[in-house]
């Protein structure tokens, strides 16, 4: 038997058998064969019914219609928040941009994502790195742009406030996200 089920052919003509069978006895038992009969006709009259449309309709209707699809579309995408156009701004004496991941299934609202620093002067990407010493500095070996920061790494604002050193890489992104936020939830992002 087991020989039987490899074969294609007769796997399909005793699946068929078998399809037949339980159509049959599902025919029998609830007496669907007469409702399923009668949507395929409906269906198929729906398709093949005869309408009579006027050719001014046709001629007017079309070029309409294709001219509202771009109209429509550019409706549906103003939907978008307008705090999504701040994708860039200066911080930290560093230029920050990054881009906007609309909300999906599972997220509800919108995040900032790709965040990359830029050296001011160049526009290079800025390397932060917490094993070289430097921690923020500018790849392109020819710029002479040195991060305004660096001397208050280790006493952001008072000596007393160690928590606001800025002396790893996650602080410095850290310190970004909040001044990003900071800025959406004030406003103060529209002005700049």
């Amino acid at each position: 038997m087991k020989e039987v089920w490899k074969d294609p052919v007769w796997s399909s003509v005793i699946a068929g058998v078998i399809l037949t069978v339980i159509l049959s006895v599902g025919q029998y038992f609830f007496g669907l064969l007469g409702y399923i009969s009668i949507g395929a006709g409906w269906v198929w009259s729906t398709f093949n019914t005869k309408i009579p449309i006027p050719l001014w309709l046709l001629i007017i209707g079309i070029p309409v219609l294709l001219l509202l699809v771009p109209v429509i579309t550019k409706l549906l995408l103003d939907k978008e928040p307008n705090f999504t156009k701040y994708t860039c701004d200066h911080i930290l004496g560093i230029d920050y941009s990054w881009k906007w991941n609309p909300p999906n299934k599972f997220r509800a609202e919108y995040r900032f994502d790709e965040l990359t620093p830029r050296c001011p002067t160049c526009k290079s990407v800025l390397n932060i790195d917490d094993y070289d010493g430097r921690l923020v500095f500018c790849i392109n070996d020819s710029c002479k742009w040195q991060w305004p920061l660096a001397s208050q790494r280790y006493a952001f604002h008072h000596p007393a406030h160690r928590s606001d050193a800025i002396d790893h890489s996650s602080k410095v992104n850290e310190r970004v996200m909040k001044e990003i936020d900071r800025k959406l939830h004030t406003g103060e992002w529209e002005n700049g």
